[in-house]
């Protein structure tokens, strides 16, 4: 109710048995009392929820108590949320201030890299088989950091969102992700559970955030390296994209940090997670790092909205 009126809702249920909206949440539960937490932009954050073992257990008077408690409670959540907001953005903006400034530069040294790495496979009568293998790495390796560097100026203000199958999608840019990345070893799992679900995204930037995970999680595996790449739909609203590795994990220190700020006496560290949450959010969707027991791996969750299943 609170979603569809986008406004402040209570809600009594005097009789578990007799109510069809129900959900029991302790055993023994049979009635209970539900206030709506709501943002100044009324937007749902959750919901207060009061129960009891006893049949019509609430009043009118504990709706008004609940009310003004559920209010409170908005109140705190909303300005953490908002203080949440503004510690990432002013580490977004300290973390990407000169990068547009240098792509520029790197873009043109990477130009000279590729046109020597070719010249030197084609005009070197004396290069090895596994120098010429080399020097066509490095020239593959400096076209995609060209083109990752023209992408970053142009930013992402032309590319729209459109509905794509979930699935599908997702497969085709990790499988991209990991060709860019020749390793010794690579093992890749998939469990695929979203059907014909669609998810309205933008293709250009769940590329990037894809292929930053993927990134992540090969460098963590090492040279024999177990990707797990699982989708699923929650509540027929959502899905759920994950990203798993089976590495060495996170430290804990480092955990608390990620997708709020770079990681102090790291250079480079983290900013990367910034971009991946600027970029999932402006798809209306939410990205993790789920919990794990050190050193058992790291599996990053990214929450997509559903628009056709």
């Amino acid at each position: 109710m609170a979603l569809e009126g986008r406004d402040f809702k209570i809600y009594n249920c005097p009789d578990a048995g007799q109510d069809r909206y129900f959900r029991r949440g302790t055993e023994g539960m049979n009635s209970e009392l539900c206030a709506s937490l709501m943002s100044v932009n009324r937007d749902l954050l959750g919901v207060l929820i009061l129960e009891s073992p006893e049949r019509n257990a609430f009043k009118e008077d504990d709706e008004e108590q609940i009310r003004g408690i559920a209010r409170q409670i908005s109140l705190v959540m909303e300005r953490a949320r908002l203080e949440d907001q503004l510690r990432f953005q002013t580490s977004l903006a300290m973390a990407t201030g000169g990068f547009v400034d240098f792509a520029h530069v790197a873009r043109s040294e990477l130009f000279k890299v590729r046109r020597r790495a070719r010249w030197l496979s084609k005009k070197e009568p004396a290069l090895s088989e596994q120098g010429y293998r080399w020097s066509q790495q490095i020239e593959e390796s400096a076209a995609r950091l060209q083109q990752v560097f023209n992408e970053a100026q142009m930013g992402d203000s032309g590319a729209e969102m459109e509905p794509m199958p979930c699935d599908a999608l997702v497969r085709k840019l990790v499988e991209e992700a990991c060709a860019q990345r020749p390793i010794g070893h690579l093992e890749l799992e998939w469990d695929l559970q979203c059907g014909g679900a669609r998810v309205k995204v933008n293709c250009k930037a769940l590329r990037w955030v894809l292929d930053h995970l993927v990134g992540n999680a090969i460098e963590a595996g090492g040279d024999r390296c177990r990707l797990t790449v699982r989708t699923q739909l929650r509540a027929g609203q959502w899905a759920v994209v994950c990203i798993e590795d089976h590495g060495r994990g996170v430290d804990p220190q480092v955990r608390r940090l990620l997708f709020q700020q770079a990681i102090p006496n790291r250079p480079g560290r983290g900013t990367g997670l910034l971009r991946v949450r600027q970029l999932i959010e402006s798809m209306g969707g939410t990205v993790r790092l789920l919990d794990a027991e050190p050193g058992r791996g790291a599996t990053f969750a990214i929450t997509l909205r559903v628009v056709q299943v």
